[in-house]
């Protein structure tokens, strides 16, 4: 069978990505509530900005104090070793969609502290 998944990140699909089959896993293997959603920046918080780089210079994420790491959604995993999994992450991407999957990836690989950033408030 094919999954066809009509997304923004298109070419990373076309690229061998195995992030269709993530997102299935991600839909089928865990309920919404595992990782809170959050509006709120904790001064503890690291915010990871999961967008492509295109998304991010066109709509920078611009919130007072506050200076996110951009970390695509495409390079998260293989920068994982470089992340304290003790620390507190806030994944945010536009949708919440890649920042629910990357956030899922993180829990996977240890980090105990993920959220999601929403600036809908």
């Amino acid at each position: 069978p094919t999954l066809i998944v009509l997304s923004p990140f298109n070419e990373a699909f076309h690229q061998g990505s195995s992030i269709a089959n993530d997102i299935a896993g991600l839909i089928i293997n865990h309920s919404p509530n595992d990782i809170q959603t959050v509006s709120q920046i904790k001064p503890n918080d690291t915010l990871i900005d999961v967008r492509h780089p295109a998304e991010v210079e066109q709509k920078p994420l611009n919130i007072p104090h506050i200076k996110p790491i951009n970390i695509p959604f495409f390079n998260l995993e293989q920068q994982l070793d470089s992340l304290d999994k003790a620390s507190s992450y806030l994944l945010y991407c536009d949708k919440g969609i890649m920042s629910r999957l990357q956030a899922q990836v993180m829990r996977d690989q240890g980090f105990k502290q993920i959220a999601i950033f929403t600036t809908a408030g």
